[in-house]
Formats: structure tokens, sequence, C-alpha cells
């Protein structure tokens, strides 16, 4: 039986937060995935629904086997350079799986999210190296398995998968937000590894100490009802 297909995708922006070190892993990405025959969909800058729709249109076109990968990445960060393969290891069951990504600013929460009396959270404390299930997924860098979009399309989530949303109250209006939401309505789970660690380029390097430091710095912060996530 032959193996899954890995196709693989790195998001250009012109925001100015990708920097040199972004630049230079993103080559050293390229060519682990060469080496390692994962096919290079290339895209040049478009605004990021777009981008992240080409791209599946691409992968679906070229694709054929139910759990051949997709893996996109976003240009502001720093990756190990065989994350490509370590997304394609994982267990194909687990659909849609993203690195741990932290925000930006303060308060540098984890870029994952449970949904907790009908809302969504990002989780304050967790255990490094472990695969977390959760609603919503950071598509910083992300990996979603072919049978995946044929499931939404199944239920009914026709594309375009990623669409920016201006609705009303607290709801977040990008891209990622609505292909989280759709496939948690189509009962499809999302995964965290925090073993691959992916900083984010900001005036400084968003990494797990910078985050770590500010919640200790922060405890106020901290729900008196502590949420526990099974891995």
């Amino acid at each position: 039986m032959n193996s899954p297909e890995v196709y693989y995708s790195i998001l250009s922006e012109r925001s100015g937060a990708a920097n040199d070190t972004c630049f230079n892993s993103a080559l050293d990405v390229a060519e682990h995935c060469g080496m390692n025959g994962h096919k290079h969909i290339r895209l040049g800058y478009s605004r990021t629904d777009y981008a992240r729709n080409t791209i599946v249109d691409a992968f679906l076109e070229s694709s054929s086997r139910d759990n051949d990968l997709l893996v996109m990445l976003d240009c502001d960060h720093k990756y190990q350079p065989d994350i490509v393969s370590k997304f394609a290891a994982h267990d194909p069951t687990k659909g849609v799986v993203g690195a741990l990504a932290f925000r930006r600013g303060e308060p540098y929460d984890p870029l994952f999210f449970i949904r907790l009396n009908g809302a969504l959270h990002a989780v304050a404390e967790l255990n490094y190296g472990q695969i977390y299930p959760c609603a919503i997924v950071s598509t910083s860098a992300i990996s979603i398995r072919r049978w995946v979009f044929l499931e939404l399309k199944q239920r009914g989530y026709l594309p375009p998968f990623f669409r920016y949303e201006y609705p009303t109250g607290n709801a977040l209006p990008s891209e990622d937000m609505y292909f989280g939401r759709i496939c948690e309505q189509a009962g499809i789970h999302h995964y965290c590894d925090t073993s691959i660690l992916i900083p984010h380029a900001g005036q400084a390097w968003v990494t797990k100490e910078i985050h770590e430091e500010y919640m200790k710095n922060n405890q106020h912060l901290l729900s008196t009802q502590k949420v526990e996530v099974k891995a």
C-alpha cells in the first residue's frame, strides 16, 4: 500500500513581521522537504484567505488519497527544518493538527482554544510535549488530511473553507477561526502538538519562555477554576 503523499506551502505576507531568521528557516524547511519527497505548492503574495483557499484547491486537484496531507506554514515563525515530516508522522485519524504558537502580543497565550460553557478559551497551563484535542488550533503551522475537506463537503460546508466574517458580538472574524468553526460544527476535532514549538516573530521572539514569564508575573489572569484539558 502506497504511503500518503505530503504537500506543503509557505504563505507570504507583507506585514513586516517576518525577518531574515524567518526566511532562512523557510529555506531550511524547503530543503528538508525536497530531500524527503514532499511536494511544494508555490504561491506568491496574496490576501491570506485567498492564499489558503488557492492552496487547498491545488492540493485537492493534485492529491488522490484520503490520508494525503497538506501543511501550511506562515512566514512569520521560526521552524524546525523537519516540521513537515513531524506532521506527516501523526496518526491520520487526527485530521487537523497544528503546532504550538503564541500570540505576538500580551498575554502571549498559546494559540489553540478549548470550548467551555459555549465560549472559546485559551489554555494558560499545559504540559509541553503532549498532543491536546481542542476546538480550534491556529493555522500558523497546520496540517490537514485530505479527508477533512471531503468530510466538510459531505456535511454541507462547501468551499471556500477559509473566509473572513464580520459578525456582531465577540466573534473573531479571521479566516482561520472560520475554518475551525466549520470543522467543530462538522464534528472534526483539532489538535495541537505542543512538542512542535514555533516562535512567533515580533519586536522580540515570542517563545514559551516569554509566555511562561508573563503568566508567572500575572497570576491574576489565571482562572480560579482550573480547566483540565486531556491530551
